[in-house]
């Protein structure tokens, strides 16, 4: 039998779910409230125990994205053997952020103009791209105690790396890659392991 909690939980991502099928389908501004519940099947009472807005709602379902992308980013990097194939790691998984189309298709609609002048979604997008950079300078740092980047600063390097490789997920993300993946991670790869003092970069 299910807990009160995991009902609950249960509720509130089916709230989420539908919110985002129903963004898909009339975008951010049309998606009413009333749309998504009956999307999810679900009162509004149900929709105003887990959220006060549908501001509230978008901005939940920003940071469950965020910890999600967070989190695979962290898990890549654990699985990489050393410091060069962790940096690799983390450019891989962020850059597919971009070029994986479901993915990209998701970014565009939670990251679109009109989502973006929604209350607090500013601070949040800042914690977001905080937790990414943090997880690279982190890469950096282990990789500079370690002697495999020889010449990285991490706290001046992992912002560089991180506005090189987000440049490229954004032009992808709106359509306008000018590179392939494979061709945005060469480029990426060629600007930083010689910045960073690896041999034979």
């Amino acid at each position: 039998m299910a807990t009160a909690g995991t009902a609950s939980d249960a509720e509130r991502q089916s709230i989420l779910n539908a919110a985002v099928r129903v963004m898909r389908r009339n975008g951010y501004a049309q998606a009413q409230i009333g749309d998504i519940l009956a999307e999810a099947e679900l009162s509004t009472r149900a929709f105003y125990r887990h959220f006060e807005s549908k501001d509230d709602l978008l901005l939940a379902l920003y940071r469950a994205d965020a910890a999600a992308v967070a989190a695979r980013l962290r898990a890549r990097v654990a699985a990489a053997a050393t410091p060069q194939a962790q940096l690799e790691a983390w450019v891989d998984e962020t850059l597919s952020i971009g070029y994986d189309r479901r993915r990209a298709d998701r970014a565009a609609m939670l990251g679109a103009d009109v989502v973006r002048r929604t209350a607090g979604f500013a601070e949040e997008n800042a914690r977001a791209n905080a937790a990414i950079a943090a997880s690279l300078r982190e890469v950096l740092a282990e990789g500079t105690a370690r002697g495999a980047f020889p010449r990285c600063v991490p706290d001046e390097d992992a912002p560089t790396i991180h506005a090189l490789t987000w440049r490229l997920v954004a032009e992808a993300i709106a359509g306008r890659a000018t590179l392939d993946e494979d061709a945005a991670r060469a480029h990426v790869r060629r600007f930083c392991l010689p910045a960073l003092g690896v041999p034979n970069a």
